[in-house]
C-alpha cells in the first residue's frame, strides 16, 4: 500500500507551509529516516525525514514548490515495490485545516524547540563525528556549543546553522529552569490502521442492541484494545513494572474528549481487565454528564495523575491530527483522528478500506522509542482484528 506524505506541522502554531525543494527526484528508491524535502513554515526553513522506505511518486496535480499548502494535505507517495503510479487514485481535492480553539486552550503545547517529527523506525546509527558546515562550525564557536552530540538537520544529517541556534537556546532555557522543570524533546510516532473490520463490527452491535441499553461505541472498543495492547508492554505503563502479558497489571487510561460540557479529562480504570460493554457504559455515562457550572471543565472528578496513557479523542472535533506533547506528570500521549475510507492496494488489486489515524507522543528521556514503536505497530494489528481481544 503506498504511503502518503502530507505537510508536517513543524509547529504548535503552524497551519500552512511551502516545500522549498525534494531532495529525491520522481521515480527515485528512498530510504525511511533519509532528508526528503525542506518546507518553509513562519519561522524557519526545516528538512523533512521520509517516515516509510518506498519510491517517490508526486502526481501531475499535486502542489508545486512554492506553492502554499494546509497543514494535512497531500504533497506525494512513497511506493512499495510492485506498486505503479497508475494505481494511486487522483490527489483530493486540498481542504483548510483548522484547528479547533479549545483544543489548543485546553490540551498541553509542544516544547517550543523546532523538533521534527520523528521517523517512526528506529533511527540509523550515526558516525562518530558528525559533519558540519563551516558557518554553523563558526557560530558553535561564537555560542559555546558542543556540536559533537547534535543530530544534523540538514541534508544526509549535516549539522546546519540552525541546529546550533537551537541547542543555544535549549541550553538557555534548560539553564532557566528549575531541574524539576527542565524537559526534553517530544517525539511522535505516526502510523495509520485500518478498522474496517472495526467498524462494522460496531455497526452489526448498535443494530442489535435494544434501546435502553447504551449503543456500543468504536471509541469504547478502541479504549479496551489499546488498553490489551499496552497490557503487553509493561515498560510503558505509568510505573514500569510487571510482565507482559500478565492480568494483573492494572491499565489505567486518560481518555481526553468534547462532551456536551465541554472538555473533559476523565480515567478509565483497569481498561485492559473489564468487558466491553462496561466501557461502553462508562462512555456513555462521561458523555451524558451535565455541565459541571465551573469555568475549568479539563479535568473530571477521576483525575488524571496516574494514568499509564492519555488518549485524546481528535474524531470529537472532526480532527484528523494534532499532536500535543505530554503534560507534567503523563508519559505517553496517543491521538486518535477521524476514522476515513480510503483505496489502497493489497494483493494485486485496488481496494477501500477504512483507516484511523493514530499518534503516539512521549518524551524522549522517559520512553524508548524502539517499545513505543512496537507497541504502535501491534495496536494496529489488534484494531485490524479486534473481535478476539474485544471478547475477552
Amino acid at each position: 500500500m503506498a504511503h502518503r506524505i502530507a505537510m508536517p506541522r513543524l509547529g504548535w502554531t503552524m497551519e500552512k507551509g511551502r516545500v522549498v525543494s525534494w531532495y529525491k527526484q520522481v521515480g527515485e528508491w528512498v530510504q525511511a529516516g533519509e532528508p526528503l524535502f525542506s518546507v518553509e513554515s513562519d519561522k524557519a526553513v526545516l528538512d523533512v525525514e521520509a517516515l516509510e522506505s518506498g519510491t517517490l511518486y508526486v502526481p501531475p496535480d499535486a502542489p508545486q514548490p512554492g506553492d502554499e499548502v494546509p497543514v494535512g494535505n497531500l504533497l506525494a507517495y512513497l511506493l512499495e515495490p510492485g506498486e505503479e503510479a497508475a494505481d494511486i487514485p487522483a490527489m483530493p481535492t486540498a481542504q483548510p485545516v483548522t484547528v479547533a480553539r479549545e483544543v489548543r486552550a485546553a490540551l498541553p503545547a509542544l516544547d517550543a524547540s523546532p523538533n521534527k517529527r520523528a521517523p517512526s523506525t528506529p533511527q540509523r546509527t550515526r558516525r562518530e563525528t558528525p559533519a558540519i558546515s563551516p558557518r554553523a562550525r563558526r557560530v558553535a564557536r561564537e555560542l559555546d556549543v558542543d556540536w559533537n552530540t547534535l543530530q544534523g538537520s540538514g541534508r544526509t544529517g549535516r549539522i546546519v546553522e540552525r541546529d546550533i541556534r537551537a541547542a543555544a537556546a535549549q541550553a538557555a532555557r534548560s539553564a532557566a529552569l528549575p531541574a524539576s522543570q527542565t524537559m526534553s524533546p517530544v517525539v511522535v510516532q505516526g502510523v495509520d490502521a485500518e478498522v474496517a473490520e472495526l467498524v462494522a463490527l460496531c455497526l452489526r452491535l448498535q443494530a442489535a442492541s435494544r434501546d435502553e441499553s447504551p449503543r456500543p461505541t468504536q471509541l469504547a472498543f478502541i479504549l479496551k484494545l489499546v488498553a490489551q495492547t499496552l497490557r503487553d508492554y509493561p515498560a510503558l505503563l505509568a510505573d514500569g513494572r510487571g510482565e507482559s502479558g500478565s492480568e494483573a497489571i492494572p491499565v489505567d487510561i486518560t481518555l481526553a474528549i468534547k462532551t456536551p460540557a465541554g472538555f473533559v479529562r476523565h480515567v478509565v480504570h483497569n481498561a485492559a481487565a473489564r468487558p466491553s460493554y462496561q466501557l461502553v457504559a462508562e462512555l456513555a455515562r462521561v458523555m451524558a454528564a451535565p455541565p459541571s457550572g465551573t469555568a475549568d471543565v479539563s479535568q473530571s472528578a477521576d483525575g488524571a495523575g496516574q494514568s499509564s496513557l492519555t488518549v485524546v479523542d481528535l474524531g470529537s472535533y472532526d480532527l484528523d491530527r494534532l499532536s500535543p506533547g505530554p503534560a507534567v506528570g503523563e508519559k505517553l500521549v496517543l491521538t486518535i483522528g477521524r476514522v476515513a475510507p480510503r483505496l489502497y492496494r493489497a494483493q494485486g488489486e485496488t481496494r477501500e478500506g477504512q483507516f484511523l489515524p493514530l499518534d503516539l507522543a512521549f518524551r524522549a528521556d522517559s520512553v524508548d522509542a524502539e517499545q513505543a514503536h512496537a507497541f504502535l505497530l501491534a495496536l494496529c494489528d489488534n484494531l485490524q482484528a479486534p473481535l478476539p481481544l474485544l471478547m475477552a
